[in-house]
């Protein structure tokens, strides 16, 4: 059983995969925030989603991850990072992160992990060894 991460900008095609993605997982902890409505969060987050950055893992020729970095003059950030849910807590998003890492450190930027207020994103961010840097309303910044 290989993963394999793949360079690769997303395409039109892969949209319906990163959406489900997102909003099965975003959902629970925006609704708390705002009146959630499914074909409206859908046509706002095809509006800002930039599938240049958005990167898709595979393993067997299946996606089963999606993510997106954002690089700026100092930093790399790994803006989103979506797994499926039968390879959750298997090492995946963990790999992924790592490589982002290395990433980083190959182009002397700083890697940054931005995430929701939500536990499991926290512990996630913090077991790879991220401290908190900044918290507004609903959004962490690890690095």
């Amino acid at each position: 059983m290989t993963i394999e991460v793949l360079d690769r900008v997303a395409v039109e095609s892969d949209f319906d995969f990163i959406w489900s993605l997102y909003s099965n997982s975003v959902k629970p902890v925006i609704s708390q925030l705002i009146n959630w409505r499914d074909e409206e969060q859908r046509a706002r987050f095809r509006g800002i989603l930039d599938l240049v950055t958005a990167r898709i893992a595979v393993m067997d020729d299946e996606p089963i991850a999606w993510f997106a970095l954002a690089e700026s003059e100092s930093a790399l950030d790994l803006e989103q990072l979506f797994i499926v849910e039968n390879y959750r807590r298997k090492g995946l998003g963990r790999g992924i992160a790592t490589w982002a890492k290395g990433l980083a450190s190959e182009k002397s930027l700083k890697f940054r992990l931005p995430t929701l207020d939500d536990p499991v994103a926290i512990a996630f961010a913090r077991s790879l060894g991220l401290a908190d840097v900044r918290l507004d309303q609903s959004t962490l910044i690890f690095s």
